[in-house]
């Protein structure tokens, strides 16, 4: 998200006023100077289906220009406009549709219809197809279209494409969304229904009325910019019989006002995708015109084109958001104008080969080679022409032109390659994969989850998720292998040799050191796919989490609280790992955690908070105090502050926040203290800024537990470095309950653990206050690590001061490093927090810090609970990865 608004920023530097002004009689639409600067007045958020739903609601969409500011935008024309040559069908949007959409569609018919059932939704790992939405089908490609309700986080309306796969391979859908974005913004819907069912043998058509408004998620980050001018949109959707392309046609309007708006599609080609340019090398930017845009997958591939011209892709720095924006130009309409603009999503089977147009002059090429083999086809000045995939039977048949072409394995950047004349058959110089069947289990026999890092000389890296017996395949040759389950197991290096077509067998056993008692462990705040600047497949997200051995997971979707339980019943892995729901609310100015939220599949961001809203004739982004405060009225059971220093979305720093100062000084209309968690540790130069913080908030009475997170948006950065400890009744770490959980957030009965295991044997540890005269505190405490790593340090603080700083003798061998008594100067009641640490990891966050740190011990000395001391100086830590 934060990318997002950095990257538009750099790319539209003041493009917002020259797309989002509007002329009439009261000119709209362009953007305030102070608009990312919250208003003081707090104001009830704008209806999701208000705002782009089944009823007309169009209020204005943006600003008031200062008087002086010019403005270059059309007025109304005396001849009443000018129209396009093509216009909408002339039939009303009302039929009912087909009733039974199970059935394959026979070849020369089409067929339109609402789902109405789940037996009618479309399938695959990105269908986001819900009952309520619209069918568009033939005998070759199926499609959904979304009703006036939407599940994304872009627009506040639905009537968008978000699925399609051929009507022989359900179940592959990999498609997100395209959806018409004038002027960066998105549109409502008014009306949606079924023009043509084709019951009398036509295309299937389906018409969306609605008006140019802003964006949902540009509105919640960068408010005020970007906003559309109130303009009339119509888009009909037509699926031909025996056509394997939609045809989505767009007519926008001057109705009511004038304006000037770039007229853009945002296509979503899906994370799962791997997109291709044509005629652009590998690593080129998608600068220039593209005669289309394609994208392809495991089972499904996409061409999205223009009728008439060329693209033009906006290049997003930000290149991990599966986002392509396509611009028509910026079009200047008078009142009455009306422009339209025709695109087409064609639908093919495994390969950009699949979907590529034809050309003339071409010549039949086959190319042979291991099946399931991945081929880029480029001329020679390394710019694509085209991608195929080798089929089942060793053989994929092409068509280029006249020439010799060099083909390589696009997957692997050092792997082979070649030249090959077109218009015959080559054999590539390919050999098979081998396949890798891995045996994991513990020292007791039952199988485990780890996580396999693979090297081999090339520099070539990659990263499998085994659960008890894997195969997977690997390009041949010498490998060698890192295998580890977090901290709490034994690593096991070896190396191995791949052999093209056989399978090698690999049977690890990884001891178990330290074994969960009455313990489990977990994070609050990773990313997968559901996030837009996260590509992590879902189902890799929770093999990435049962593998590093956590107790539970939970989920942290940009604005979007995705459930991973149906995920992990259908992998067969509900009993391996507990799953919690949440949310990262991700407004610009600072980012939240909420959890206990349910997941509403049928509203937008399946039920996450909404940022934006809209009062007094300008769009602003709600205050922390009015998220927290919808979060609490959707169910959060707890609520986080995330990163609060040292990035563009960082709370602390957005407030001006000064460790030990009075809480009472913060703004009082930007500030809460309704949070029940802090990330003490996200960004490693941040951790001891973020440790300062929460110390003096407990000095002045805020007993907000610290946590530590991964924040992981990638497979490499593993969840659960660091990690959340806290007790649990249930017999083993998995079967803690999620009320376990928040009850210990809490109550602040949490140690976090990054790579090093610290806990008190006794009867007091986090969360618990024990009474004690003034004087000393023998505190008992234990420090442990596995046998690849070690503590060095161990440091006590009582109300934010260092009373304790100690030295640790042990040596990498040793599992515990220091089991003993701390002597510790207790002069008054007190807040005790002891950290530790340790040289860098070695293995699991290779180079990370290796440290642990409870959360507060409350000591009353006086017999009336712990009285804070207040606000002032703490202590802050200079550790070198803090700078």
């Amino acid at each position: 998200m934060v990318a997002i608004s950095r990257g538009l920023s750099r790319i539209f530097p003041g493009l917002a006023l020259s797309f989002g002004v509007a002329c009439g009689d009261d000119p709209q639409g362009a953007p305030s100077t102070d608009a990312v600067t919250p208003e003081a007045d707090a104001v009830s958020s704008l209806d999701a289906r208000a705002a782009g739903g089944g009823e007309t609601v169009r209020p204005d969409r943006g600003v008031d220009l200062d008087a002086d500011t010019p403005l270059d935008v059309p007025t109304e024309r005396p001849d009443g406009g000018r129209r396009a040559e093509v216009q909408p069908t002339p039939r009303p949007a009302d039929l009912p549709g087909a009733d039974d959409l199970t059935q394959p569609v026979p070849a020369g018919r089409a067929r339109a219809g609402r789902v109405d059932v789940d037996a009618e939704r479309l399938t695959g790992p990105e269908a986001n197809c819900r009952v309520g939405d619209y069918r568009l089908d033939n005998g070759l490609i199926q499609t959904c279209i979304q009703d006036a309700d939407t599940f994304s986080i872009f627009s506040f309306a639905g009537g968008t494409l978000i699925d399609a796969h051929r009507a022989d391979r359900p179940g592959t859908d990999l498609l997100l969304e395209v959806l018409f974005s004038p002027g960066l913004g998105a549109t409502s819907v008014e009306r949606i229904g079924i023009v043509r069912d084709g019951a009398d043998g036509g295309p299937a058509i389906l018409r969306v009325d609605g008006r140019a408004t802003a964006s949902r998620l540009l509105q919640g980050v960068l408010p005020g910019t970007f906003v559309p001018p109130d303009l009339a949109v119509t888009t009909e959707y037509t699926v031909a019989p025996d056509s394997d392309s939609i045809q989505i046609d767009t007519w926008v309007e001057a109705d009511v006002t004038g304006g000037t708006a770039l007229l853009a599609d945002a296509v979503f080609f899906g994370d799962r995708t791997f997109s291709f340019l044509p005629n652009r090398k590998r690593d080129d930017r998608p600068v220039g015109d593209l005669p289309w845009i394609a994208a392809e997958g495991l089972g499904v591939a996409y061409r999205f084109e223009r009728d008439g011209g060329p693209l033009q892709v906006i290049p997003l720095p930000a290149n991990e958001l599966p986002l392509n924006p396509v611009t028509y130009g910026t079009q200047s309409l008078f009142v009455g104008d009306q422009f339209h603009v025709r695109r087409r999503l064609i639908v093919g089977g495994d390969d950009v080969e699949s979907i590529r147009p034809s050309m003339p002059g071409t010549l039949a090429t086959v190319l042979t080679g291991p099946p399931g083999a991945w081929v880029g086809v480029t001329d020679a000045e390394g710019r694509f022409v085209t991608r195929a995939r080798i089929d089942a039977s060793g053989r994929r048949a092409l068509q280029l032109p006249p020439g010799t072409w060099q083909w390589h394995l696009y997957d692997e950047r050092t792997g082979p390659s070649g030249t090959f004349e077109a218009g015959g058959e080559t054999a590539l110089a390919v050999s098979a994969p081998g396949r890798v069947r891995v045996v994991a289990q513990d020292q007791n026999g039952q199988g485990i989850g780890v996580r396999v890092r693979l090297e081999r000389d090339n520099g070539e890296v990659r990263l499998e998720f085994v659960v008890d017996d894997t195969t997977f395949v690997l390009p041949p040759g010498r490998w060698r292998a890192v295998t580890t389950r977090g901290w709490h197991f034994e690593v096991d290096e070896r190396e191995f040799e791949v052999r093209p077509g056989e399978e090698t067998r690999v049977d690890l056993t990884l001891q178990e050191v330290f074994p969960f008692e009455g313990w489990t462990s977990g994070e609050f705040h990773q990313h997968a796919s559901p996030s837009m600047d996260s590509e992590v497949a879902i189902e890799r997200r929770l093999l990435s989490n049962l593998t590093e051995g956590v107790g539970f997971m939970a989920p942290s979707e940009h604005d979007v609280v995705f459930d991973f339980r149906p995920v992990a019943e259908r992998l067969g892995y509900s009993e391996r790992i507990r799953i919690l729901t949440g949310t990262e609310i991700s407004p610009l100015y600072g980012h939240f955690g909420a959890y206990g939220l349910p997941s509403l599949p049928d509203e937008a961001g399946f039920g996450g908070i909404e940022l934006p809203t809209f009062e007094n004739g300008r769009w602003r982004v709600k205050r922390p105090p009015e998220l927290v405060a919808a979060a609490r009225a959707r169910g959060a059971e707890i609520l986080q502050i995330n990163h609060a220093r040292g990035a563009t979305s960082s709370w602390f720093d957005h407030m001006n926040l000064v460790a030990g100062d009075p809480l009472e000084l913060l703004d009082e209309q930007e500030f809460t203290r309704d949070f029940d968690t802090m990330e003490v540790f996200n960004d490693v130069d941040a951790f001891c800024a973020l440790f300062q913080d929460w110390l003096g908030f407990w000095n002045q009475g805020w007993r907000i537990t610290g946590i530590g997170n991964s924040d992981t948006h990638s497979e490499d950065r593993a969840p659960g470095y660091p990690r959340n400890y806290m007790p649990t009744l249930a017999d083993k770490p998995e079967g803690v309950e999620p009320a376990e959980v928040f009850d210990a957030l809490r109550a602040g009965r949490v140690i976090v653990g990054g790579g090093l295991l610290l806990d008190f044997p006794g009867n007091v540890g986090p969360g618990d206050t024990i009474s004690a005269s003034a004087g000393s505190l023998d505190l008992r405490l234990r420090v442990r690590s596995p046998s690849w790593s070690r503590a060095d340090w161990i440091y006590v603080l009582v109300n934010g001061q260092l009373v304790v700083e100690r030295a640790v003798d042990s040596v990498d061998e040793d599992l515990v490093d220091f089991d003993g008594t701390v002597e510790v100067p207790i002069p008054r009641d007190a807040w005790v927090v002891v950290l530790t640490t340790g040289q860098n990891l070695r293995y699991v966050a290779s180079g990370r810090p290796t440290f642990a740190f409870s959360n507060p011990i409350g000591v009353d000395v006086d017999g009336g609970g712990v009285t804070p001391v207040g606000p002032g100086p703490v202590h802050r830590f200079g550790f070198g990865y803090c700078e």
